[in-house]
């Protein structure tokens, strides 16, 4: 199976634009790569959101769109019983162990497409060995960025770690559940600062 996270920028119409040109760039993406390695996928992606937007020509002959995404990609290996993960911006990939505890793998510096900004130097794929019971947990940065709670400040990824962790036994439904009941709590009627997605991953 394979798993695509992509975080545009704008939101409305600019941001419905950009996420319907990264859909038909991934969908090309996958049917022209054979091996789906993540490193390779992402580079691949950003090349095709820069030609898309036409980013990848001198300055006046583009659309002047300097547009682009955070993205993250899983490839689960049911044969070698392995998660291969790839990430360019701030998507890192949060595990939760069988013994309760959760880490974060990181991912690459830097953002696909974006006129004004180079391609990542380097983007490297982890392979990654699962553990029976584990779960995997990928976001966009909305999730963290809730203001709200006593005082007043943006509630953070530390904290969505530290909630995970001690929810643990929740069934992944009833987590996403009651995460989405914590996260609207936590604002107390704030409005939500960004557009949110949450994957939760449990391969086998």
């Amino acid at each position: 199976g394979v798993f695509v996270l992509g975080d545009c920028t704008g939101h409305g119409v600019p941001g419905a634009f950009i996420t319907l040109v990264l859909a038909s760039a991934t969908e090309q993406v996958l049917r022209e790569t054979a091996d789906w390695d993540p490193a390779e996928f992402l580079m691949a992606l950003d090349a095709q959101v820069r030609r898309r937007l036409r980013q990848d020509r001198p300055p006046g002959q583009g659309l002047e769109s300097d547009d682009g995404l955070d993205a993250a990609i899983l490839v689960w290996d049911s044969c070698r019983h392995r998660l291969v993960f790839a990430s360019v911006g701030g998507l890192p990939l949060l595990r939760l162990n069988p013994d309760g505890r959760v880490d974060s793998i990181p991912g690459a510096r830097g953002h696909l497409g974006y006129q004004s900004l180079p391609s990542p130097a380097r983007i490297t794929s982890q392979s990654i060995e699962v553990v029976p019971g584990t779960l995997f947990y990928l976001m966009t940065d909305g999730v963290p960025d809730q203001m709200g709670g006593q005082p007043r400040r943006l509630l953070g990824r530390r904290a969505v770690r530290h909630w995970l962790a001690a929810h643990a036994d929740l069934a992944v439904a009833e987590q996403v559940q009651e995460l989405c009941r914590m996260l609207a709590e936590y604002r107390n009627g704030e409005p939500r600062r960004d557009d949110m997605t949450f994957i939760a991953v449990r391969p086998w």
